[in-house]
C-alpha cells in the first residue's frame, strides 16, 4: 500500500485517492533497512580490459519493473560485432550517448533480489556481471543525502519494503 501511494505521489497520478489512505499511522511508517535485507545488494563493478565496463545501473518502475545495466565499450570496440546476453537470452541493447543499455524487463515482485547475469562478448573476450533490481535500491538508499531527490528516495524505500515483503511471503508459502 505504501509503495502504491509513494508511486502515485512520485508520478503525480491519482494523488487524491492514495492507495494507503486507510492505513493507520503505524502502518504508514515505512520500515528502514528491513532487518538488514537491503545490505545484501551491493553491486560490483564489472570490467574487461578489452571490452570495457558495466558503468552503472538504473531501474524503471512503470506497469512492470525493468533493470537497466549501462555498458560502456572501450574506445575502438566495434559494438556491432558483440553479443549481448541478459539472463541467458540474447538481446539488442539500446544506445544512449556513450552507453549501450542492457535491460531485464518484467521482473516479478518475488524476484527483485534474484541475481541475473548480464554478458557482453566478442566470442573471445567476455564481460559479465550478476545484478538485480535491489542493487539499484541499495545505490539510492546508501547515497549521500542530496544525491537523489527526496521523493525518489521515499519511493525506493517503499519499493524495497514491498520487495522484502514479497520475498518473505513467497518463501513462507
Amino acid at each position: 500500500m505504501n509503495y502504491g501511494a509513494c508511486s502515485q505521489k512520485y508520478f503525480n497520478k491519482a494523488v487524491d485517492e492514495l492507495a494507503n489512505k486507510y492505513l493507520n499511522d503505524n502502518e504508514l511508517e515505512i520500515l528502514d533497512r528491513f532487518e538488514g535485507y537491503i545490505d545484501n545488494f551491493v553491486a560490483n563493478k564489472a570490467e574487461n580490459k578489452v571490452l570495457g565496463q558495466f558503468a552503472g545501473l538504473s531501474m524503471v518502475l512503470k506497469s512492470e519493473t525493468t533493470l537497466n545495466i549501462f555498458y560502456e565499450p572501450k574506445e575502438g570496440i566495434d559494438v556491432s560485432k558483440l553479443n549481448f546476453i541478459v539472463d541467458g537470452k540474447e538481446i539488442t541493447p539500446v544506445k544512449r550517448g556513450q552507453y549501450y543499455i542492457l535491460s531485464l524487463e518484467n521482473i516479478r515482485a518475488n524476484e527483485l533480489g534474484n541475481l541475473k547475469t548480464f554478458t557482453v562478448t566478442d566470442g573471445t573476450n567476455t564481460l559479465s556481471g550478476d545484478y538485480c533490481a535491489m542493487m539499484y535500491c541499495y545505490q539510492v538508499l546508501q547515497a549521500q543525502e542530496g544525491t537523489y531527490e527526496d521523493a525518489l528516495v521515499t519511493l525506493v524505500k517503499a519499493f524495497s519494503n514491498y520487495a522484502y515483503t514479497a520475498q518473505s511471503i513467497c518463501q513462507s508459502n
